[in-house]
């Protein structure tokens, strides 16, 4: 996704949970743990450097491993303020100074040399983080039927990246609306940001569903 163009600090904010032993704003049984500002700051960084082009990611094959997945950083043409930049994302992300390539590993701590860590999250974590933006009725709250979940904005937005409203009467403009214990909940449709954060979390899934081969197309060949 970020090789087809989505904003780094989008992606990594709902996807990660941390990036070289540097955390995410966190879920965990109803308490939140806000991000590092190392992070916010780091995802931050990451936008501006891939607009400018100075960031990117492929697969390289390796031997005997068969291939990794690279983060690479351009220098090339680079103007002296981007240079500035990628230096400070190595700095808050305690990578090597003068390193232009890293092989991305799976773990929650920091990398080993030449490495750099992603910690990514599951499906059940991304809802967890999205749920935690729900405008919970205060009914609910009383009854005990949910918990209040409450914190900053997610890293790399300004604002709320994320926002689903509640309230007794039915929305007159919602992209998206559903309606449980008296109460509806809805995204509004002037509201791209969470409409963005709705399509990528649905886009998730269907990455998901289609992983392994128990899914692959079928031939049928009528019998007589």
């Amino acid at each position: 996704m970020l090789q087809t163009g989505y904003a780094a600090d989008f992606i990594l904010a709902l996807t990660v949970e941390s990036l070289n032993g540097v955390r995410n704003r966190s879920i965990t049984a109803g308490a939140v743990r806000e991000a590092d500002p190392e992070f916010k700051r780091a995802l931050r960084l990451l936008r501006e450097v891939q607009t400018s082009g100075a960031f990117g990611m492929r697969v390289e094959e390796t031997r005997p491993k068969g291939s990794a997945a690279v983060l690479f950083f351009r220098h090339e043409d680079a103007p002296a303020d981007v240079l500035e930049k990628l230096a400070e994302i190595r700095r808050v992300l305690m990578l090597p100074p003068v390193q232009q390539k890293y092989v991305l590993t799976y773990s929650p701590v920091r990398g080993g040399e030449g490495e750099l860590a992603f910690n990514s999250r599951s499906m059940l974590q991304i809802l967890c983080a999205f749920a935690s933006y729900v405008d919970v009725p205060k009914a609910h709250l009383d009854e005990h039927r949910a918990v209040s979940v409450s914190g900053d904005a997610p890293p790399g937005s300004g604002q709320d990246v994320v926002r689903i409203r509640s309230g007794r009467e039915r929305p007159a403009d919602a992209y998206a609306a559903a309606f449980y214990r008296g109460y509806w909940f809805w995204i509004d449709d002037g509201d791209w940001q969470t409409k963005r954060a709705l399509c990528a979390v649905m886009f998730f899934f269907t990455l998901w569903e289609t992983v392994g081969t128990d899914r692959l197309p079928q031939v049928t060949i009528p019998a007589q």
